[in-house]
């Protein structure tokens, strides 16, 4: 499966949100093309292509709404150049972020996978049907 990986930063070495990105890739590359869209300083695994994406300066530890924008705007100009020459099949944002955080890789009208979610506000309404958990029996 040809899958384009959204991960605001993708590293092993700069903290935990960066190390999400790089885990992800490095997972989902063992088995499927990855292509990873991040921002500098970027590393993927060699088995993944990355698209490097300048979110300007933003701490990849405490990612703020303004940086993740900047990050979105500037993918979703590069992706939509790049998606003719790799057509995907699946776009997997694994920026860490809430639910309620927009996104623009729906407009593709690719099949979308958001996660992992954060902490932060309950999710919308539509959604609480499918995040509450099992009850075990006492």
């Amino acid at each position: 499966m040809r899958t384009l990986l959204s991960a605001l930063s993708c590293n092993p070495a700069i903290g935990s949100e960066a190390l999400v990105g790089f885990k992800w890739a490095e997972a989902l590359a063992g088995k499927h093309e990855v292509t990873v869209v991040a921002s500098p300083p970027s590393q993927t695994p060699a088995w993944a292509w990355l698209v490097p994406c300048n979110a300007g300066p933003c701490s990849f530890n405490e990612v703020g709404a303004v940086p993740l924008l900047r990050f979105e705007l500037c993918q979703r100009r590069l992706v939509g150049r790049l998606r003719y020459q790799c057509p995907f099949q699946l776009v997997h944002r694994v920026t860490p972020s809430a639910i309620q955080m927009p996104t623009w890789a729906g407009s593709l009208g690719l099949p979308l996978v958001i996660g992992p979610l954060i902490a932060a506000d309950p999710p919308p309404t539509a959604f609480m049907e499918m995040m509450r958990r099992p009850v075990t029996p006492a």
